[in-house]
């Protein structure tokens, strides 16, 4: 899986445990195609785990991963939701820059998809990344602005709140320490 994560470009655990894995990226509880998914194997406590590339669900008992390891070679395969830890979304590893142009609702296009991925790494649900700037999209930028007391809560993707979303993904800022501060 680090090998993966290093090709993509993203956090990795540095680790050959698959419970590794829990330790990275940010906890998502609705998870899409791409996420990774970690499982517990033998026993709950154990150190033991299986960590995939989560691919999607199948009614409410199973999800399906792509993953090594799945009867001694990659492949998609499905496992019980009982024996699940946890959905990580991995951030990228590299200095994010965004385009200097204004997004806003009504917008479409890549530049779209990849605020909402951004807004999503950050923690604030945009739902499906289809690069269609609506009104989920609007209201996840609006909560974004809201945690810096400087920027003007107008859900449009400015040169203000540009510089600080790349601030944060960067590691300049802390969205999270800024609401621990205020609450």
């Amino acid at each position: 899986m680090n090998w993966c994560a290093h090709k993509a470009g993203l956090e990795r655990s540095y680790s050959l445990g698959a419970r590794s894995w829990l330790r990275v990226g940010m906890q998502v509880t609705n998870p899409e195609p791409g996420d990774i998914v970690i499982f517990w194997r033998k026993d709950i406590k154990s150190w033991e785990g299986h960590v995939g590339i989560f691919t999607g669900f199948a009614g409410n008992n199973r999800i399906y991963c792509l993953g090594g390891n799945q009867g001694r070679q990659v492949s998609i395969s499905a496992r019980g939701r009982d024996k699940l830890l946890g959905f990580r979304r991995l951030r990228p590893n590299t200095e994010v820059r965004f385009p200097r142009k204004i997004i806003k609702k009504g917008s479409t296009g890549e530049l779209v998809v990849l605020l909402q991925d951004t807004l999503k790494i950050m923690g604030f649900n945009v739902g499906t990344s289809d690069g269609v700037f609506g009104t989920k999209t609007e209201d996840a930028l609006k909560e974004f602005q809201s945690t810096n007391e400087n920027l003007k809560i107008d859900g449009v993707f400015n040169k203000n709140t540009r510089e600080y979303a790349e601030a944060v993904l960067n590691g300049v800022a802390s969205v999270k320490k800024f609401l621990q501060d205020i609450f």
